[in-house]
């Protein structure tokens, strides 16, 4: 049955079902950034998302799933990447400039075609979280809940930098995620990882992370 459903798997948590190999582009995904980027960072957002889903799309094949939009009480994951090779969570930052990164801060400088700076940012969700705390607080809650439910997994937290600007001048060792600059860097990661999960456990994860979110959407609509 999983086969028959095309090649990438995809789990959109808009919750309209279980859809996999969609004949055209995905709807576009709800961007979770700061406010003070704008309409434009909002659209660079979408972009980014777009095409980090395009290129795991072409790259993996039907026995790997792509779970957009998932959500409980700590926020939101951008993406969570489950195969037999490994599982990994993914927030998605388009930004341009360059970065310095500590486990409190990410603050960036957008550089002209001649070296000057322009701008300076820092990027954070609407609590003020930097993005490997946005990340990595609901993926602790995700993990808990599959351990409770006999899958105790652990997920490579990966924050994606895949604006084609993007570079890091600095990145601390304790941010506690995985910090790359390319979606292909992404595409590598999965196919270079051999966690060896099985069918079984990797449907049994996939059904739970659905339960779950649907918990919390119908928690937030009540």
């Amino acid at each position: 049955a999983r086969t028959e459903r095309g090649l990438l798997s995809r789990l959109w948590l808009s919750l309209t079902g279980l859809w996999r190999r969609p004949a055209g582009p995905p709807p576009p995904p709800s961007p979770n950034l700061p406010p003070a980027h704008g309409e434009a960072a909002l659209a660079g957002g979408v972009k980014g998302e777009q095409e980090v889903a395009a290129a795991l799309d072409s790259a993996l094949d039907d026995g790997w799933v792509l779970v957009k939009g998932y959500r409980n009480r700590r926020g939101e994951i951008d993406y969570l990447l489950l195969g037999p090779g490994g599982l990994f969570a993914v927030e998605v930052k388009y930004v341009n400039g360059t970065f310095r990164i500590t486990r409190d801060r990410w603050r960036y400088v957008k550089y002209d075609n001649y070296g000057n700076p322009v701008e300076e940012g820092t990027v954070q969700d609407r609590g003020g979280r930097p993005p490997n705390v946005q990340l990595t607080e609901p993926l602790a809650a995700l993990e808990e809940f599959l351990a409770k439910r006999g899958q105790p997994v652990r997920m490579q937290p990966v924050v994606l930098l895949n604006h084609p600007k993007a570079r890091i001048d600095r990145c601390a060792a304790d941010t506690g995620v995985l910090v790359l600059t390319s979606t292909a860097q992404l595409v590598r990661l999965a196919l270079g990882t051999q966690a060896g999960i099985s069918g079984s456990q990797l449907a049994e994860i996939e059904r739970l992370v659905e339960r779950d979110h649907r918990f919390h959407a119908a928690g937030r609509r009540g």
